[in-house]
């Protein structure tokens, strides 16, 4: 499908990817759809990342906070639908705001988050999983509308918040892991970087790299598609590179046209 069709609009970027719209993968979700014989109408949508799975905020007209489960067969597929608990803005919000605001978390706040996250992943670990570019042109198989998803913009603080983990689209089986791993550029593991093997661990740097804003409300390193300068933050605020991935590091920087250089004392 030709994309000049489209209007250009900053949800082409923000929001999921539509080549995912294709047999095998997303379903054409429009605002008022209604699924599982008229039981769940589509209010809202809660997630739309490019690399996660997408989350429809709906209401069950017959039970309040039951967790089901139905499938749904549309142009792209059989899709399998998961009904969740209703719940509140994204971490990634919360840390915006209190960014915005010039203001942090309590250190108490701070300990319980990363507690609990930890906790998480120690549960999916347990269970033998991993809480884990397309160019192809588009098909068809592509939705109506592109709705942006709920922003949270005057949610309310609590002081016994607590935090979920969700969007397990990408994880896989510990022993069977992919050949790629789709991951926000923020939280790209250095593994996947410089070799082609990873496991679980990558998990506990993506928790690092989430307890950082949790003291800081913002990420430890940006990413702009640029590989050599993700490393070059990472050297400077962890440490240096293992032995064997410096001969790599070294190309890199060659090619790069950054000034990649380590100052004195770092």
């Amino acid at each position: 499908m030709d994309m000049s069709l489209f209007c250009q609009n900053n949800l082409l970027y923000t929001q999921e990817s539509l080549p995912r719209y294709r047999p095998g993968e997303y379903h054409l979700v429009t605002l008022g759809d209604t699924f599982k014989n008229g039981r769940y109408r589509v209010y809202h949508k809660l997630v739309g990342a490019v690399f996660l799975p997408t989350v429809w905020l709906a209401d069950d007209k017959e039970l309040l906070l039951i967790l089901s489960d139905f499938s749904h067969g549309g142009p792209n597929g059989v899709h399998q639908c998961l009904v969740f608990e209703m719940l509140g803005p994204s971490v990634d919000r919360v840390l915006a705001d209190y960014c915005e605001g010039h203001d942090k978390l309590c250190p108490e706040t701070v300990l319980r988050m990363s507690t609990q996250l930890l906790k998480a992943l120690k549960f999916i670990h347990s269970t033998g999983m991993c809480h884990g570019v397309d160019g192809a042109p588009l098909q068809n198989g592509l939705p109506t509308q592109l709705v942006k998803a709920a922003e949270w913009v005057e949610w309310v603080d609590e002081d016994d918040e607590e935090i979920r983990l969700l969007d397990v689209g990408e994880s896989f089986l510990q022993g069977e892991e992919p050949k790629v791993l789709a991951q926000p550029g923020t939280l790209r593991v250095p593994e996947t970087i410089f070799t082609d093997r990873f496991d679980y661990r990558v998990d506990l740097w993506r928790a690092g790299c989430m307890i950082y804003p949790f003291v800081f409300t913002t990420y430890p390193f940006w990413y702009l598609g640029e590989d050599e300068v993700l490393v070059f933050q990472m050297i400077r605020l962890v440490e240096s590179l293992p032995a064997k991935w410096q001969p790599q590091w070294n190309s890199m920087q060659m090619r790069s046209s950054h000034d990649l250089t380590m100052e004195k004392g770092e």
